[in-house]
């Protein structure tokens, strides 16, 4: 019976892991957009990608777990884990303005900064970027993940729960990566196919990013994605 519930645990795990990544657009599209934009090689976005997903799926198991080991309840849990994924998009939306506003007013006067359309920004360089991109994937919670712990915890041991949480954790890092490679791959061939309106889109392509990065937090928060 243990076996039959951990399997069932297990595929759940894995269904959800690849489920709630491919729904929750802030899991792809800002590494593609910013990719695209800061003109990063599909190693560096990778590489990226990996990070501040397992900071992701870290921070939740780690929370999860010693409030389940401290006896908190469940609900106090969930109450975590709705705060800090508040948090975590209100400084997207924020990091996303932010990125935007900064990058249209370069657009509109290159000259008058001394910059070639498509390079870097004045005040959001990869120093201060990747920090906040850290600090925000940290933050957002892995919904998914408490309930899979409490099941297991209130009928399989520590070992058990651990692979359940392993499961869902690798799942879900490694459809964050397919997700961005596609996405990332599929970008450059389209520009490829644009033409003319090619250099338009790269001149405006930080402010496209920055959008993106505010249109992934405001879906996290009133959409729920």
């Amino acid at each position: 019976m243990m076996n039959d519930l951990f399997l069932v645990l297990l595929t759940t795990a894995m269904t959800l892991g690849f489920v709630h990544t491919a729904l929750g657009v802030d899991h792809s599209l800002p590494f593609i957009a910013l990719a695209q934009a800061r003109r990063w090689s599909l190693e560096r976005t990778l590489v990226t990608t990996v990070a501040c997903g397992v900071l992701h799926v870290l921070s939740s198991a780690l929370i999860a777990g010693v409030g389940l080991a401290l006896g908190s309840a469940g609900q106090k849990l969930l109450v975590i884990e709705e705060t800090r994924g508040s948090w975590a998009a209100w400084l997207l939306v924020g990091l996303g303005f932010a990125y935007a506003a900064v990058a249209f007013w370069r657009s509109r006067a290159p000259k008058l900064e001394g910059a070639e359309p498509g390079t870097d920004l004045a005040g959001l360089s990869s120093g201060r970027l990747m920090p906040a991109l850290f600090i925000i994937f940290a933050l957002g919670p892995c919904e998914a993940l408490l309930p899979l712990l409490m099941a297991s915890g209130m009928t399989l041991d520590l070992a058990h729960g651990l692979a359940i949480a392993s499961v869902f954790s690798l799942t879900t890092v490694l459809t964050m990566v397919a997700l961005v490679a596609l996405g990332y791959l599929g970008s450059a061939r389209l520009s490829r196919h644009l033409g003319g309106l090619g250099p338009r889109l790269r001149h405006h392509a930080h402010t496209l990013a920055g959008v993106t990065l505010l249109a992934s937090g405001l879906g996290i928060r009133l959409l729920g994605l």
